[in-house]
């Protein structure tokens, strides 16, 4: 008996071993139909995206833009100055786009960042013989003058003033840029007219003028006046608050570097490639010659 026993147990192990490799085998042939199946699938999927685009106009397909540098170098522009948000609508219809082009790109992203690149890839698909003058200036007539003169100065390598329109006052006004029709303040022609721009600036004027504008460029702004790296990193923990960080910076600059705590450093810091905040620098410079004529009416 207990030899019987004894065979009974090796006969059920052996018929377990012999269930546990045919659930492996059926577990396996049902994992190659699976796969086979999904790489049919993706076949056909393939099949029907090259029919798709063979059968598209060849300047919308994705091999038509791949190489444009002019998109590519537009794209990175905007994308290092941040989001556009909403304000990718207005650029569109600026472009020439219809508002049921712009409807369709809002139903197919996922947002504005996406409805921006969207915008631009499409522009650039349908307009490739023309340049980036189109987009610098739907940029500016949208309020995004900065980002506007980020885009001419990056694909302008000498930049030369612009006849303006006729002008019989005798003050200084500025250089005459077409992309915005306004005059811009040039720093090195106001430079010996400002009495003090090499004077330290109002901690006020300061946080209004510059910190209010760029909140969220007080690291930037810290680098290029060489702040410590360490210090400013920690500056994300201390203050929950960005015109605090901004504050921070200033009070450091001020007392580390009073030599060059002044509003012309100032000046050309907002004008540096890293910040590149030239509407604000407009601002400060606006604000230094205003104070000045004041003064000097005031005097009169």
């Amino acid at each position: 008996m207990h030899k019987i026993k004894v065979n009974n147990r090796d006969t059920l192990k052996l018929d377990q071993q012999i269930s546990s490799e045919q659930t492996l085998d059926k577990k396996e042939k049902d994992h190659k139909v699976f796969y086979q199946e999904i790489k049919e699938q993706l076949d056909r999927l393939t099949i029907n995206v090259e029919s798709h685009q063979a059968n598209k106009d060849p300047s919308n397909t994705l091999s038509s833009y791949i190489n444009d540098s002019l998109l590519g170098d537009c794209l990175r522009i905007i994308a290092s100055e941040g989001d556009l948000q909403e304000k990718w609508f207005d650029l569109g219809y600026v472009l020439g786009f219809t508002i049921g082009q712009l409807h369709d790109i809002e139903l197919t992203s996922i947002d504005p960042i996406q409805r921006t690149r969207k915008v631009l890839i499409h522009w650039r698909s349908e307009n490739r013989s023309e340049s980036w003058e189109p987009l610098a200036a739907a940029l500016a007539k949208i309020g995004f003058e900065d980002l506007a003169h980020r885009v001419k100065n990056h694909f302008e390598s000498h930049s030369t003033p612009e006849p303006g329109p006729e002008d019989k006052e005798d003050h200084y006004k500025g250089i005459y840029c077409k992309l915005c029709d306004k005059y811009h303040l040039n720093f090195e022609g106001i430079q010996h007219k400002i009495p003090n721009v090499d004077s330290p600036p109002d901690m006020v004027d300061l946080i209004n003028l510059v910190a209010v504008k760029i909140q969220d460029k007080f690291y930037q702004f810290g680098t290029v006046l060489h702040s410590d790296d360490g210090f400013l990193r920690s500056l994300y923990v201390d203050y929950h608050d960005p015109i605090d960080r901004f504050i921070a910076v200033f009070n450091r600059w001020k007392d580390n570097d009073p030599d060059t705590y002044t509003w012309a450093t100032v000046i050309k810091v907002l004008q540096s490639d890293a910040i590149g905040a030239y509407a604000v620098a407009q601002d400060v410079m606006k604000h230094l010659t205003t104070n000045a004529e004041a003064a000097e009416h005031a005097s009169n």
